[in-house]
């Protein structure tokens, strides 16, 4: 792959989003938005009587497991994943399905209203059979009068939330003009050689290209705050993951576990596990036995508590609904948050309790992930629990501040965009190796940088932690973001801190590998990878396992 210096900001690597995929739902929603906004300007827009979408290749194969058709929806919806309700998605795609009209509203002063009839059962179609040439992820919309098709586009879902459009430039940032341009990780260590500065000092310097002082420090807390509250949410929610599979969220249990001075934690959770079941039978009788399309699981929130006060009912029951959990985001502040982060810190933490923490906290990013809560893309959503684990292992225990999350997220996001530039992130194109790979080198990269690290040892670290990745394939499943993909963010965590710590202890001159050299071996080892194993759930561990959730 030839070298692309290509613009690309962090906040293009790490963005705020919906689970469960980055490609498979965060891309195609972005692609219906801007269909429907080619639409809303569109000159006949009145004589717009039919939609119909077209999803190729990885998302055709795996789309109804990763929910692709209702991020479509939602996008044609004019929802944004950025700021819509999580726990309010099903309740509009049920009634979208049930009234079968979409409404295609000019949001202006005077509001232009057009509705048509959409049955998503008969405009969306999964062409399995079909992949389009330029990417695995290729979607096709198109909007028709009674005449002729007025609007005939194709978006391909690239990695990480990327979109391009059939025949157009891959990005328009390309015209940015940044004062330090990196193309591959040789650039990133001249730079800092020659300015004696360190990464994220080279990144915000890049980063006042697109954005001030200001906007670079509210998004980076932006980032942040999405990250503990999923990490929270994961932390205090029971019940079964959406789609068929009957996984268990094991976080929440788990954390109650680790509260040494909560003795009485287990039968809590019990009661909880309990509660929810009888109110998912509840649900059953009077649906007749109906399930909507989260699998019809019960899942409860609850607060786990600031020291000893674990109460089961934290919640009015009758706000907590079988099929969408409360939102814990508008029942909990930052303040609460950070005063459980304070609990954590102060126990008495062994090296096990730590090694739990870890895997506590990145598997309760995935299950949110899983059951399309709000998360942080980094650099995908398959991927996202690596970044946010490592990042509260610094904070929990290496006494890690607000200046320290601050480099973390900058190192961590130069480090992705150059492998977007050198590789892949996409599943689809990479296999697991360019989610987990390419997170757990970012996360590496970060916490080396965070505990002292020199620019060529946090270099090093990202090159070690991919090296133990290369090959890796993504075999979800039932094309659902869950087996083997949530407990694969726990190792990803974990060989970070491994790769930190070797690379804090050795000589950067000394090593036989740089991460240019594994960027590169990972593309060709891309390159000959089966499409099997890339996200087509045709593969591996995806055919060894008897499920029943929708298919082609």
């Amino acid at each position: 792959m030839p070298q692309i210096y290509e613009a690309i900001s962090i906040f293009d690597i790490l963005k705020i989003g919906v689970g469960p995929s980055s490609s498979h739902t965060l891309g195609p929603w972005r692609a219906a938005q801007r269909f429907l906004k080619e639409c809303l300007s569109h000159p006949k827009l009145n004589q717009i009587d039919r939609l119909e979408v077209d999803l190729y290749g990885s998302l055709a194969k795996t789309g109804p497991g990763h929910g692709t058709d209702v991020a479509i929806m939602m996008g044609l919806l004019q929802e944004d994943p950025v700021t819509c309700i999580t726990n309010q998605i099903f309740k509009k795609i049920d009634r979208l399905k049930s009234d079968q009209l979409l409404k295609l509203t000019v949001l202006t002063s005077s509001s232009q209203h057009h509705s048509i009839v959409f049955d998503p059962t008969l405009h969306i179609h999964f062409q399995c059979e079909t992949t389009l040439p330029f990417n695995p992820n290729g979607l096709r919309f198109r909007a028709f009068n009674q005449d002729c098709n007025l609007l005939d586009e194709t978006y391909y879902s690239i990695g990480g939330g990327f979109v391009i459009q059939e025949h157009q430039r891959l990005s328009t940032q390309r015209d940015v003009r940044l004062p330090m341009p990196i193309g591959n990780a040789k650039d990133l260590l001249i730079h800092c050689r020659q300015t004696r500065c360190t990464i994220p000092e080279i990144v915000w310097q890049n980063e006042l290209a697109w954005r001030t002082e200001e906007a670079i420090d509210q998004g980076l807390q932006e980032i942040w705050q999405t990250m503990k509250a999923c990490i929270y949410r994961g932390c205090h929610t029971i019940g079964e993951l959406p789609g068929g599979l009957k996984v268990q969220r094991r976080a929440s249990e788990m954390a109650a576990n680790l509260f040494v001075n909560l003795p009485d934690s287990k039968t809590a959770i019990q009661r909880l596990r309990d509660r929810a079941e009888e109110k998912r039978q509840i649900g059953k009788n009077s649906q007749s036995g109906a399930q909507d399309q989260t699998g019809g699981n019960s899942q409860i929130r609850f607060q786990l508590p600031i020291q000893s006060r674990l109460q089961t009912e934290a919640h009015d029951t009758k706000n907590t609904n079988t099929s969408s959990p409360l939102e814990i985001d508008a029942l909990v502040s930052p303040s609460t948050i950070d005063a459980w982060l304070a609990e954590i810190r102060q126990q008495a933490i062994s090296f096990p309790k730590v090694l739990k923490w870890i895997t506590c906290f990145a598997l309760a990013v995935n299950e949110e992930n899983a059951s399309f809560g709000r998360v942080v893309t980094a650099p995908t959503n398959g991927a996202a629990g690596v970044i946010p684990a490592v990042l509260m292992y610094y904070v929990c225990f290496c006494e890690g501040d607000n200046v320290g999350v601050r480099n973390f997220l900058l190192t961590a996001g130069e480090i992705g965009s150059i492998f977007k530039k050198g590789s892949t992130i996409s599943a689809a194109m990479g296999g697991c190796q360019a989610e987990i790979g390419v997170s757990s080198s970012m996360a590496a990269a970060a916490l080396t940088q965070c505990l002292g690290g020199t620019p060529e040892q946090v270099l090093m670290a990202a090159e070690i932690a991919m090296e133990h990745h290369l090959g890796m394939t993504c075999d979800p499943v039932g094309g659902l973001v869950q087996i083997p993909c949530i407990e694969r963010n726990t190792m990803g965590a974990i060989k970070a801190i491994t790769a930190s710590n070797l690379a804090l202890e050795s000589h950067p001159d000394h090593a036989k590998v740089s991460l240019d050299d594994v960027i590169h071996t990972m593309w060709e080892t891309a390159q000959d990878m089966d499409t099997k194993y890339k996200e087509t759930s045709e593969g591996g561990l995806a055919i060894q396992i008897p499920v029943n959730v929708p298919e082609c």
